[in-house]
């Protein structure tokens, strides 16, 4: 394979590679072609081991002393704790969505600084900005609608057309 090819990851099938491990620790690094010249390759950091494997549907685990090709179907769902994250903030971002978390938030700052008399003028400015900004979205949002060129959709038509194509399906499961 030439430099210059692309590959996709789907076309590759079972056959040798090389098995690349960092030198410092024996970890598993990646996968490669393999070279008829190891001495190509950076041995100053690395380790490799030539391993029958098909990077389509195997992965190597465990280190350069002690590793196997294993299939993917066979292992665990792996998740990060991101990944839990972002579903987490995507759903409170899609109930309160940052420019309501933020008028909230300096309603009541607004609020109890009045109450307490002081003055936050950061406050009001920013929420000066955020209204202006909001009032400027909307009259964008109606010349979209209103344009034969643009096939503008809600939030609520985005949703729907969502729930229509997943009805009866993992979103309505509920733990």
């Amino acid at each position: 394979m030439f430099d210059n090819e692309e590959r996709n990851i789907d076309d590759l099938g079972q056959g040798t590679y090389l098995a690349q491990f960092n030198k410092a620790n024996g970890v598993f690094t990646t996968i490669i072609d393999d070279v008829e010249d190891l001495e190509l390759l950076n041995h100053d950091l690395f380790y490799y081991k030539r391993v029958v494997i098909n990077p389509s549907t195997q992965v190597v685990l465990g280190n350069y002393v002690n590793f196997n090709v294993v299939n993917i179907q066979d292992l665990p769902t792996s998740i990060t704790e991101e990944q839990v994250d972002v579903l987490a903030r995507e759903k409170i971002v899609s109930v309160y969505p940052i420019e309501k978390q933020l008028n909230i938030l300096s309603g009541a700052i607004i609020s109890l600084s009045e109450k307490l008399g002081v003055e936050i003028p950061e406050i009001k400015e920013m929420q000066s900005f955020i209204e202006e900004v909001l009032r400027i979205n909307k009259i964008r949002k109606m010349s979209y609608m209103d344009n034969p060129d643009y096939d503008y959709k809600t939030e609520d038509d985005v949703r729907l057309e969502f729930y229509l194509k997943h009805e009866g399906g993992i979103l309505e499961y509920e733990e």
